[in-house]
């Protein structure tokens, strides 16, 4: 590589034309006032106005000395960052150059030369104007159109917006887009500069800019030669920053390999690969456990824990992807059989989080992510995609969901830190299941048998007896994170409305509360039979206060219906949940005879059993007719 400094009339001179590689990711830099870590262009246009205003300082400080220029320090340029060029290819008039490694920045300032350009003609600075549009235009004599016309070629995804913004095409502008909005940027901070300037500095500050920026920004521009890898290069660059995703790097990969099989690389991209992954749901932020991390890095270590069926560190994605790919990419039909098989995958990925509501698919989907589970999603790709293939019905899918959906529900509220375990549990399901390619016999009946196999508190898959047990004695009020006590009695209120109705398909009311029958202070409305006995008053204390928390305790109630009631007597409260209340689990308080005559200890041990058999039906244990019979 050749490495030099050079002006941005060096760099943008002649009929050069730098073109972005299609395995380069779209432009994604943007204003973000507040968040310095985010924020790319703000930085960038103070550089640009700091170094303008530089240059007007030293331009009056030169006036003051008679004009010349030795008695005032020499103008310091600001340098702005590589850019990694690769060697160039003549067409024409035209020498096209891909641009390896500096594309953010490239394009940032082409961006803001047009809008310099259209606000120098808009105040009726011509020369400025006329001079700077050489810098991001090609001449008129050679009578370009489209992309052509202009010093760079943005990647795909980018060049419908880039092309409104460079032919000021109103009509064609890609609102929303980071391009389009990089340049309205621009335009908004060029014209407050001007306007703020002292009344008729204008020309003075309009050939100040022109000159700053045909010679006072600088650019470290490397060049490739002979032999050198652009694409590797490219991933060196990059692989170990924060600016690509290891998405960018895999399709980086994909297309390198894809290139010696003269696959259409042109025709990937457009038909295939931009078409799924310039959606911006795959750069959106998604939490797993402690972390949020891009959809499409989520995606991917699923993907890569499923095709290798062990676990994968989420700071190796990469380079896992890259150890698969060398592997399995080693033909045209090969190749295209892995593609199509990735972006298959990515495809069903995509569509889990838009599954229609009201379908068992989307329940099981919702719970896992309500306890932060979604752990478990390299499993849900591998079953779901043999469901599409036809390898299982979806009958047994939905089979092997229930199952996992009981195994997972009933030990995060039987085992203490259950998800310590989740990643060896995935890898041991993922293994009992067959590999990715290729299942055993009957998988359904397989992932079955694997949550049965051990009885021990790493892996068990709790009895009827050991969850009911759980459910009912324990402190059951804010004993789990995320406020899962309210999730279980949600599900509690499903499975009764769904009884008296006769019908899944049902919905919980949003924003419910968790009401204590007796309440959490209950001495002074709730007191306790005189026994005359003050050994057994403070038994029967200390035995009202072990209940207090418990499931049989707990209710559902709306925000505005909780304080309201706050520390009443039974009679009192039973009369406001008869009359304001529509929810089942009430309306089971309100009409049980056992309650009539009151609620107390004994109604807590009754009804925290009772409610408890509900959840054991809603996720029937490993013993259960509903699951295949295994040995």
């Amino acid at each position: 590589m050749k490495a030099a400094a050079v002006t941005l009339r060096t760099l943008l001179q002649g009929t050069d034309r730098y073109e972005i590689p299609l395995y380069q990711r779209p432009y994604v830099w943007e204003s973000r006032p507040g968040e310095p870590e985010s924020d790319r262009l703000g930085p960038f246009w103070e550089d640009v106005k700091e170094t303008t205003d530089a240059y007007l300082e030293r331009a009056r400080l030169v006036r003051q000395v008679g004009g010349d220029e030795e008695k005032v320090a020499p103008m310091t340029p600001h340098f702005f960052g590589a850019v990694v060029i690769d060697l160039p290819s003549k067409s024409g008039e035209v020498t096209t150059q891909e641009v390896i490694d500096g594309q953010q920045r490239l394009t940032t300032t082409l961006l803001l030369l047009a809008a310099a350009t259209r606000l120098s003609e808009q105040r009726g600075m011509h020369m400025p104007a006329t001079r700077l549009r050489r810098l991001w235009k090609q001449d008129d004599e050679l009578e370009l159109r489209g992309l052509a016309q202009f010093k760079l070629t943005p990647t795909r995804q980018d060049q419908a917006a880039f092309l409104a913004v460079m032919d000021d095409a109103e009509a064609s502008r890609v609102e929303g887009h980071n391009i389009t909005r990089a340049y309205d940027f621009f335009v908004e901070q060029l014209e407050s500069w001007v306007d703020e300037a002292p009344e008729g500095s204008e020309r003075e500050l309009f050939d100040a800019l022109r000159v700053t920026l045909y010679e006072h920004l600088m650019f470290a521009d490397i060049r490739l030669e002979a032999g050198d890898n652009a694409q590797g290069i490219f991933e060196s660059l990059n692989a170990q920053g924060e600016k690509l995703l290891a998405m960018d790097l895999v399709k980086n990969e994909v297309f390198r390999r894809a290139k010696r099989f003269t696959i259409d690389l042109d025709a990937l991209d457009r038909d295939e690969w931009s078409r799924r992954f310039a959606d911006p749901w795959w750069r959106g932020q998604v939490r797993q456990g402690r972390y949020f991390r891009p959809a499409a890095e989520l995606f991917l270590m699923h993907w890569l824990i499923d095709q290798h069926g062990r676990d994968i560190s989420a700071t190796a994605l990469y380079v896992e992807f890259q150890a698969l790919a060398r592997t399995e990419m080693e033909s045209v039909d090969a190749t295209n059989t892995f593609v199509r098989r990735f972006l298959a995958d990515a495809d069903r990925y995509r569509a889990l989080q838009d599954l229609p509501h009201n379908t068992a698919e989307r329940r099981f989907l919702d719970r896992l992510k309500r306890l932060d589970i979604t752990v478990m999603y390299p499993v849900v790709l591998r079953l779901w995609r043999w469901k599409d293939e036809g390898r299982i019905t979806r009958e047994g899918m939905l089979t092997a969901f229930a199952a996992l959906e009981s195994y997972l529900f009933r030990r995060f509220v039987v085992v203490p830190n259950a998800g310590k375990n989740y990643n060896y549990i995935v890898i041991g399901l993922l293994r009992a299941l067959g590999t990715a390619l290729e299942p055993v016999q009957d998988p359904i009946a397989a992932l079955v048998s694997y949550l049965r196999a051990s009885d021990d508190k790493t892996r068990m898959w709790p009895s009827d007896d050991v969850f009911i047990a759980k459910l009912s004695t324990q402190s059951f009020y804010r004993s789990y994170t995320n406020r899962r006590d309210l999730f279980l009695l949600e599900v509690i209120e499903r499975r009764m409305t769904s009884a008296s109705r006769k019908t899944e398909q049902i919905e919980v009311p949003a924003g419910l509360t968790i009401e204590h029958v007796v309440p959490q202070s209950w001495q002074e409305h709730w007191p306790l039979p005189e026994t005359g006995d003050e050994e057994a008053s403070e038994r029967a204390s200390r035995a009202r206060q072990e209940r207090i928390h418990r499931l049989g305790n707990l209710s559902l109630v709306t925000k505005n219906l909780n304080p309201a009631m706050g520390k009443d007597p039974w009679e009192s409260k039973r009369e406001q949940l008869l009359k304001f209340s529509n929810l089942q689990l009430n309306a089971d308080l309100v009409t049980n005879p056992l309650y009539a005559a009151g609620f107390d200890e004994d109604s807590i041990d009754e009804r925290g059993d009772r409610l408890a058999r509900l959840l054991v039906d809603e996720w029937p244990g490993p013993w259960h007719d509903a699951w295949p019979a295994t040995k």
